[in-house]
């Protein structure tokens, strides 16, 4: 199914802002992955966390309005991260809080002034 997202993504405009959407949540849920299921491969979880980084940051830098518009969601996106951690969680593992505590820039690991308004 990610493959044809990609390939729709220039095909559709409106994919474009669904893959923003995909794309923002698979890097949340990577980064909760990361730093709470035991037993994850940090290579892979750093590999998945950076393509996510990778193609967030070029999809920003070509439409910077878009910034605004993940920000705005960003809160549910952790949620729906945090989500599907929660269903993916072992016996006893401890899960992520309730509130993201992310901001976009410092999700993407972009100084705040590099961001555009």
């Amino acid at each position: 199914m990610r493959f044809q997202a990609q390939n729709t993504r220039s095909i559709y405009p409106l994919t474009q802002r669904v893959g923003l959407v995909d794309s923002s949540r698979q890097l949340l849920f990577h980064l909760l992955q990361n730093e709470y299921r035991r037993g994850n491969s940090a290579d892979q979880d750093a590999a998945a966390i950076e393509l996510e980084r990778r193609y967030l940051r070029e999809r920003l830098a070509r439409k910077p309005g878009t910034a605004i518009f993940l920000e705005r969601i960003l809160s549910d996106l952790y949620e729906d991260a945090r989500e599907q951690l929660q269903q993916a969680a072992l016996k006893g593992e401890t899960l992520p809080p309730p509130g993201c505590p992310y901001t976009l820039a410092s999700l993407l690991e972009i100084p705040v002034e590099n961001m555009a308004a």
